[in-house]
This record gives C-alpha cells, structure tokens and sequence, in this order.
C-alpha cells in the first residue's frame, strides 16, 4: 500500500492514464449542498492566492485507489475505490473553467486544461478520458470533457457543470484579470487529497470502510480546545470552571445554528485583529496568534476570560430580547431577522466597545442602523452577496484605527468597491426592478413590513402574531379585464402583456395582507373593497386609488422609495457609490446558467435585472465574449442585426451556434417560442430564495 498527499495535478496531470469508476459504485450524485461546499473552499483559497497571504492549502479528503488488471506499463489504469464523487466534480469544474475563459477570450484554455488534466492527447476512444466514470453517467461526461452540446438536463453532471459556469461568471470581475485564472490554479494545486494506492490483489474495500467509519471527527473548536488546556498545566481546572463552562453554557453548544462555538472563536480572531480569517483555518491561525503573541499562561488565561465575555455579548445577538437597551434590543433584533450572519463581527465589535466603555447604546445603535442599512439597501438592489463576508471579517481590524467607531464604519462601508447603493439608485430600482425575485422570501416581507411601520398607524400591527404573506395587486396572472385597463397606458411598440411583465414584480405593485386568498386575481375594484377593510395602512392608501395600472404603480413606488431612504440611511457622498456593473455580473451569471436548447430576449434579461432592453444590447455589444451572449435575440426571436462575436462574425455564425445549441428555428428563421425563458424562466435559474 502507499499513501500519498497530492493536489490534482500530482494525481491525473500526466498524460496516457486513467482513473476508472467501476460498475458497483453509485453514480455521480453531489448537488447543489455539496457543490456550493466546494466552491466555497475554491473561493476561499482563490482569495488567500489573491493576497499572497500564505495560508496552507485546503484539504479535500482521501482518495482510495486500487491498480486495474488492464494496467500497463506505458498506460496505468486505476480503480477508483473511494473519492469519485470529488474527482468527478474536480474534472467538471475545470471543464467549466476551460469553456468559460475560452469564450472570454483565452484561446490557450483548450489546449491548457484538456493536456494538463483531462484528456489523454494521443489516445483514442474511451482512452482519451483521464477519468472514466460508470456507464450511466459516461455519456453526459463525454459531452462536458469534449465541449459538446448535451441535452441531458436531468443529468447531475451536466447540472454540475451549468453551477460552475453560473459560478465563474458571477465572480468574474473585469477589473481582475487574474481572478478566474486564480481558481483555475486553486483547482489544480491548492486542493490537496490523501491518495491510497494497493495493488491489484490486496483489499482496498476494507481501507474504505476504516476511512469511512461512524466515529466524529473534532471540530476546529476541538482542537482549539485541546490546545489551550494542554499548555495551561495544573492550572486547567480552575480556568475551565470559572471561563471555559460559564462560556458553553451561555451558547447553545449543541444547536445546529451554524455551531454558534466556532462562530464566536471565529469573531474572536477578527476582534484580535486577524485579517480575514477563514472558519476551516480557525485552529491553525489561531495557534499562529498565539505564537506571535505568546503561549505562556497568562496569554492564555487572558485570551479564555476575554472570549467568556465576548461569549455574554454573541448570546445577544443570538437572543436580541436580553438586551437591556430597547433601542439597541430592537436593531439587534432586525439584523437578526434579516438573517445577518456575515455582519456579526461589526455588531459583535460595537458590543465590546461598549462594554469597554468606548461607546454608548446610542452609538451601537446607530452603528447597526448603518450595517442594516448597508444589507438592505445591497439586497435591494442586487448587489451579489459573495463578497459579504469578507467584507465584515476584516471591518474590526479596519476600525481599530478610526477616531470614530460609528463614522468609522460609515466610511469604510462607503468606499470604493463596497457597493452601498445610494438614494438615486434606490429610486431607480424601486421603478424597474423585479423585487419580488430579489433576495430571501423572508427579506422581501421584512422590507415590506418596516416600510408599513413607517406610516406610523396609531395601534401599530403585530406582525409577530399574524401570518402575512407578500400580495400582487396588478395580478400575476391577470384577467382579460386588467390587461384591456393596460392597454390604454402602453407605449410604442409595446403589447400589454409587457407592460404586464415590466410592472407585476415591481415593488410599488407589492403589498403585504393576509387575505391572500380571499384577493386573488379579482378586478381591482373587488380588491379595493378588500385593502379597505385591511389593519395595514399601506393597503387603505392603495384602496383610495381608483384604479390600479403603470402611473398608480410608478407613483406609489415613488413614494416607497422616500420611505425608505428615511428607513435606511444613505452611504457617504464622495467616498464610494454603487455601481451599476454588478448588475450585468447578475446577467452574466443567468446566461451561463441557461440550459440546453433555450434561449431569450433583451426585455426579459432587462426586467431580471430591473435595467432596459437597449442597455442589455448595448452591454452585450460591447462586451461580445460574454458566454452565451449568442441565445439573447429580440423578442420576434430573431437574431438582432447589430451582433457580433469578438472576431467580428454575426448573425450568420449565431444562427449555427443556437441551432447546434438546440434551438428550432422556422422557414422564415424565427426561433422556436416553445423554447424561450422570461423573465420568470431567468430568475429561476439563479439561486433559489426561500
């Protein structure tokens, strides 16, 4: 037996070899949970890789190998035991990666990744695969590793391969040149596994079982643990009994809330100034604090009493209700229900300077008016949330050398690159955005519910006690009598049926109740009598209007975008403003995501991304590398006359891409309306909300 750590490129990047998944393994199975596990790791590293910052590579986990009996000496053959799932995904990811920077203009990608760790180059047949996986996924596998088109959507290794082009392409910054050829590289060499190699007649079935017991590993908090009472000597007891328990007890150490433990550890380290740390590096980089900072015993004992009162402090956060400040009880308490993870150790940092006597409640609660509003107003217009934590994890180190901490943190999340919409383009998303198709479930009904509360209703509701679900009051299906109401109001050139689709996911067009049921798709009229009888005043104002079209929608849309500008406060002129290129990565990213044998138009990618048609072809023109940019045609479904891919081709070479795509077209060369995607269709495909 020999065993081995190796990245991918030690493992499969030599040509003429092969892994094979034999018949009795399962088929290729990793989902949405595991795939997003992964490029969580990849960004993280691709990051570290970024910074220089010289953390260790990230260990995937162990690959049993077994040789095959068709081995040779010029060809090697092995028998994947254990770790196909992981080398299947690694090879699907990398095929993604080749085909996404191809398409961006890297014309060496090809022959680069396929020579380096797919295909055997002077082999033939199933010979050419570096992996070879079991006979029901082979088929779907050839087309990824090839570049051919494949129809076999329900398959999971095409649908692998659509996450990792969905993916690369929201994470694609044009003014990194270097981020997706980072990835490639964290792929390659920064993701290392343990290989197990046994010869053909010894038992690799019974390594598997040992490897794969029901025994826990220790967590990051485990180790950390060990590590701190093993160098505090007789001492141990007394520091466990006075700082150690007092912290498990007030966490809930055995709650399944993300491991609240390894979470305040985690804030601990940014708290102690620990640029951007990583969760699964938590003991590591840990332990590298403590040699810069000592390992004699007070260092430790100070550490463990100061983590025992940051412990106090999470629990609020954790529990905003305990909170003896009502003004801070209730921002707390937002924050939690937006479900603010990523912003803890900004909250946690205000805490302690409170604590410390540094600032007062008043200060912490401005402070978090600013963090909640920096989330709120990002959700609202979709800014990707990617970048979140990153952003957060270095805000306390960031701060420790600000005058202010509260103008601190309104400056630092108003800089550049920190996209903190402002108050124009809060108006301007207000009027064209989808936001019933932005953010979580729960954070639409949030927005919703604060932007009621700001009318000021004498006997305020209790939306604690009463099931209010999100209404469409210009209906998502409407009747023939709401579209013939439309029609009076629509512009050039314009169909009811689009106006209906620009203005239905609007948020002037969205209100909260809890008659649902009883609003349905009825006329306006039949709803009107129902918003008048609501508790809500947001629905008594809309039941005063006398009928329900594109100006009662625009003009309320108006009117909740003034609320909330007073709700959530603005970012700072001049330092750094919002930018509306992080709207085009959202279409990027939609694009890479559409199936085979799909296409849409320039209105339905606008109203996805709460933008107009003729900036969608305008972007697209200038930036003719975007892939899939080929499967957006006007709305006929014809290709549009002006395209052109980056080597100055056009209409003529789309019109075989898409057919190769899939895509019928009929005798006079209109795509077929059977395979189209809305709007809708799109916001399907990203990921899915609550």
């Amino acid at each position: 037996m020999k065993a081995s750590e190796d990245n991918l490129f030690d493992l499969i990047g030599r040509d003429r070899q092969q892994y094979q998944v034999p018949l009795y393994q399962r088929v290729y199975s990793w989902g949405t949970k595991q795939l997003g596990t992964l490029w969580k790791d990849i960004l993280s590293q691709a990051e570290s890789m970024a910074a220089d910052s010289g953390s260790p590579n990230h260990f995937l986990g162990a690959v049993v190998l077994a040789t095959s009996p068709l081995t040779e000496a010029r060809f090697p053959r092995y028998i994947v035991v254990d770790g196909q799932q992981r080398l299947t995904t690694l090879t699907i990811a990398l095929a993604a990666l080749r085909d996404y920077q191809e398409a961006s203009g890297d014309s060496d990608a090809r022959a680069r990744i396929n020579a380096e760790f797919l295909l055997n180059t002077r082999s033939e047949g199933d010979d050419r695969f570096r992996l070879i996986p079991t006979q029901q996924d082979r088929e779907a596998y050839r087309a990824v590793m090839l570049g051919l088109h494949h129809p076999d959507e329900g398959s999971a290794i095409t649908r692998a391969y659509r996450f990792f082009m969905q993916k690369l392409a929201a994470v694609d910054d044009p003014a990194d040149p270097y981020d997706i050829f980072h990835i490639e590289k964290v792929i390659g060499e920064r993701l290392n596994l343990v290989s197990i190699t046994v010869g053909a007649d010894e038992n690799a079935h019974r390594i598997y079982e040992s490897l794969n017991n029901t025994g826990l590993r220790l967590s990051q908090a485990d180790l950390l643990k060990n590590y701190l009472f093993m160098r505090l000597g007789e001492v141990a007891d007394q520091v466990h009994r006075d700082h150690w328990q007092p912290i498990e007890s007030v966490l809930d150490t055995r709650s399944s809330d993300e491991d609240q433990l390894s979470r305040l550890l985690l804030l601990q380290m940014a708290l102690l100034g620990v640029e951007n740390p990583r969760a699964e590096d938590l003991y590591s980089e840990q332990v590298k604090w403590f040699a810069r900072n000592g390992e004699d015993h007070d260092t430790i004992i100070r550490y463990v009493e100061q983590l025992n009162r940051r412990s106090h402090l999470f629990a609020l956060m954790i529990h905003p209700r305990r909170e003896p400040d009502r003004v801070v009880s209730e921002h707390l308490h937002r924050l939690r229900q937006w479900g603010a993870t990523t912003a803890e150790p900004a909250m946690l940092y205000l805490l302690d300077q409170r604590d410390a006597g540094a600032i007062t409640s008043e200060q912490v609660a401005r402070g978090l008016a600013l963090i909640e509003s920096f989330l709120v107003r990002r959700m609202i217009a979709w800014v990707p949330t990617h970048s979140l934590n990153r952003i957060f994890l270095a805000l306390p180190s960031q701060l420790a050398a600000e005058p202010s901490p509260i103008d601190g943190i309104h400056r630092l999340l108003s800089a550049k690159r920190r996209y903190w919409p402002t108050d124009a383009e809060i108006r301007e998303q207000f009027q064209l955005s989808p936001f019933y198709q932005r953010g979580r479930g729960s954070q639409r009904r949030y927005i919703l519910q604060y932007l009621e509360e700001s009318y000021g209703h004498p006997e305020p509701v209790n939306f604690a006690s009463t099931q209010y679900t999100i209404e469409h009051v210009l209906p998502q299906k409407p009747s023939e009598d709401w579209f013939n109401q439309l029609a009076a109001e629509c512009g050039e050139d314009e169909t009811p049926e689009d106006l209906h689709q620009s203005l239905v996911h609007t948020i002037g067009n969205l209100t909260l109740t809890a008659m649902n049921a009883d609003l349905s798709n009825h006329p306006f009229k039949r709803k009107r009598q129902i918003f008048d009888l609501s508790h809500l005043e947001a629905n008594r104002e809309i039941a005063e209007a006398p009928k329900w079209g594109a100006a009662e929608i625009r003009a309320r849309a108006d009117d909740l975008a003034d609320r909330a500008i007073r709700i959530w406060p603005a970012p700072l002129a001049g330092v750094g403003e919002a930018t509306r290129r992080r709207d085009w990565q959202k279409m990027h990213e939609v694009l890479a995501a559409l199936p085979h044998a799909s296409w849409t138009s320039y209105g339905a990618v606008a109203r996805l991304i709460g933008s107009a048609a003729q900036a969608v072809g305008s972007h697209l023109k200038e930036n003719p590398s975007i892939f899939n940019a080929h499967r957006v045609l006007i709305a006929e479904g014809k290709v549009a006359e002006g395209f052109r891919y980056a080597d100055g081709s056009g209409a003529e070479k789309a019109r075989e891409h898409l057919e190769a795509d899939g895509i019928r077209f009929s005798e006079a060369g209109i795509a077929d309306r059977r395979q189209y995607l809305g709007a809708d269709d799109l916001a399907a495909l990203l990921d899915p909300a609550d």
